[in-house]
C-alpha cells in the first residue's frame, strides 16, 4: 500500500528520536517552498531547472522526504551559483569545503532551519531535446511556489541513468513509486530513454540487468537506507518483484 502524502510526516510517537525528525523535515520543506517562491520573483528564475528528487516529490509524486533543492542551470551560472543567488538577494552559507551551500531562516529546530542548494551545469544528452515546464512546487503544509522542471517521464528516465552508475535505494525507490502511481508514463519514458542513448556511447547505455544486479545488491541495506526519508518503507520484495516488470521495458534493443 503506498504511503499517502498527507501522513509523510505524521510524527511517529513511539520514538522521539523520530518525532524531532520529522518536525525538522517539516520545517525543512516549508522553507523549501519559500525559497522557491522568492526566487520566483527574480531574474535567475529563468536559468534554473528544479531536478532530482526536489522535483520528483515536490512537484509531482509528494511521497517521501528529500534534503536539499537541487538545479540545473546554463554553465556560466553553475561555475559560481552561490554568487548567483547573492546577487539576487539569497544568500547562501557554506556548510563546510566542498559540500553543498545551504540557505538559512530561524526555526523551531535547534533556533534555525537550513536547506541545502545545489546547482549543476545542464550537460546530458536529454537536457538537448527536453523542455522545462512551469508547475508549482507544493509543501507539505500547503505552501505553493512556481517553478521550472522536466516533466514526470524525463525525471523517472534519469533514474535509470543513475542505476547505471550508483547504487543508491533512493533511486529504486522513486523509479518504483513513480511507476505505481503513474504507469502511464512509461512509453514517455522509453522513449526519452531511446532518444538520450543516440547520444551516448554503448557503455553509457541502460541496461536492465545491470540495473537488476544494482537492486540485488541493495536488499541488506533497503530499510536502512529509507528509512530516514520516510515512516513506512516498502518491503524490498515488493518493489524487487514490481520492478522486475517493468525493468526490461525501458531496454533499447536496436543496438
Amino acid at each position: 500500500m503506498i504511503t499517502p502524502y498527507t501522513n509523510l510526516f505524521q510524527p511517529e510517537t513511539n520514538v522521539g528520536s523520530a518525532i524531532s525528525r520529522r518536525i525538522g523535515q517539516r520545517q525543512k520543506n516549508q522553507l523549501k517552498a519559500r525559497f522557491l517562491k522568492l526566487l520566483s520573483a527574480t531574474p535567475l528564475y529563468d536559468q534554473l531547472i528544479l531536478r532530482s528528487g526536489s522535483a520528483l516529490h515536490g512537484v509531482y509524486l509528494h511521497e517521501r522526504y528529500t534534503e536539499d533543492l537541487d538545479f540545473f542551470a546554463p554553465p556560466v551560472i553553475a561555475e559560481d551559483f552561490p554568487a548567483a543567488f547573492q546577487s539576487i538577494g539569497l544568500c547562501l552559507e557554506k556548510r563546510g569545503e566542498g559540500i553543498t551551500p545551504v540557505y538559512v531562516a530561524p526555526g523551531l529546530a535547534q533556533g534555525r532551519v537550513e536547506i541545502g542548494v545545489d546547482v549543476l551545469a545542464a550537460s546530458y544528452p536529454e537536457e538537448s531535446f527536453l523542455v522545462p515546464e512551469p508547475h508549482l512546487f507544493r509543501a507539505v503544509s500547503g505552501e505553493m511556489a512556481p517553478v521550472r522542471t522536466y516533466p514526470l517521464p524525463a525525471l523517472l528516465a534519469r533514474k535509470l541513468r543513475y542505476m547505471m552508475w550508483r547504487r543508491y535505494a533512493v533511486d529504486f525507490y522513486d523509479l518504483w513509486i513513480g511507476l505505481e502511481k503513474r504507469p502511464e508514463v512509461a512509453p514517455e519514458m522509453s522513449e526519452i530513454v531511446r532518444q538520450r542513448e543516440s547520444g551516448v556511447a554503448f557503455h553509457e547505455r541502460y541496461r536492465a540487468d545491470t540495473a537488476r544486479m544494482g537492486l540485488d545488491a541493495l536488499e541488506a541495506s533497503w530499510h536502512e537506507e529509507l528509512a530516514a526519508l520516510m515512516p513506512r518503507v516498502p518491503e524490498f520484495g515488493q518493489v524487487k518483484q514490481a520492478l522486475a516488470h517493468w525493468l526490461p521495458q525501458f531496454e533499447n534493443i536496436e543496438r
